[in-house]
């Protein structure tokens, strides 16, 4: 096998979680007086954490963005699983990769809470390890969340293949020293990820299947 352990990105590669990511924002901004953003706006904000989102998703509005962000984190934990579910194929990929022995992890910007919480109704028990953004793990492209898992299962970069979405899982694989897959189901495009510097993009589990198992 070419790899030892894959690990994931989460929002976007894993699990389909735009809409309740979205209708938790606009809560959240509806709830603070000010004006709800599109749905597609908000999938362009995802990706540097929970804080950064609603950074950009208050804008210049005149805000108290912590209180923004913490009324956000209680509307998304209330509603994260609403609509969320796993993209075509992931279910059986795991699966794939458990049989032939290749550990799995994910490795998010969500708080863990609610990582917790969405992969325990969506995929329970598929990964070996979890590790989200958390006091003690900076959010990506950091690499401290790659480097903790390389620690825990003692593998080298070498025999790891980080698999996500978008341009900061990109950054956070070569800042770990890793071969990164992208995807291109997620929040972001195949054009957007080629432009950020993408090695390997697929479009469907089928290519990623291949990919890992060549």
């Amino acid at each position: 096998m070419r790899y030892k352990l894959v690990i994931f990105d989460l929002d976007g590669t894993l699990l389909s979680t735009g809409a309740d990511l979205a209708w938790s924002v606009n809560l959240a901004l509806a709830h603070n007086g000010l004006a709800v953003i599109p749905e597609h706006k908000v999938f362009e904000f995802i990706g540097n954490g929970s804080f950064k989102l609603i950074e950009r998703a208050v804008g210049n509005a005149d805000a108290d963005i912590e209180r923004v962000h913490e009324d956000y984190k209680q509307f998304y934990l209330d509603h994260c699983t609403d609509s969320t579910f796993p993209f075509d194929g992931i279910e059986d990929l795991l699966s794939d990769l458990h049989k032939a022995g290749i550990k799995t992890a994910v490795n998010t910007n969500k708080p863990e809470q609610a990582t917790f919480k969405v992969l325990q109704h969506c995929l329970p028990g598929r990964f070996d390890l979890i590790v989200a953004q958390s006091d003690i793990v900076p959010r990506k492209p950091d690499p401290t969340g790659v480097n903790m898992i390389l620690d825990h299962f003692g593998f080298p970069p070498g025999d790891c293949c980080y698999i996500g979405d978008s341009d900061v899982d990109i950054r956070t694989a070569r800042n770990a020293g890793i071969n990164c897959i992208s995807v291109d189901w997620g929040f972001k495009t195949r054009n957007f990820l080629e432009n950020s510097g993408a090695d390997v993009i697929c479009s469907s589990c089928e290519e990623l299947r291949s990919e890992l198992f060549a």
